[in-house]
């Protein structure tokens, strides 16, 4: 389950898992999360 709230893409961490590649449900390519994130990580 993802949700709008939370970014997610390659370089995604959750836990023990972490995000190396995906597509989106009409086949395009996720972003990296680095290209989505503001330079101060988010924060």
């Amino acid at each position: 389950h993802t949700s709008c709230s939370v970014e997610i893409g390659p370089g995604s961490i959750f836990g023990d898992f972490s995000v190396i590649g995906g597509a989106s449900r009409n086949g395009g390519e996720l972003c990296p999360i680095y290209d989505i994130l503001p330079s101060n990580g988010g924060h």
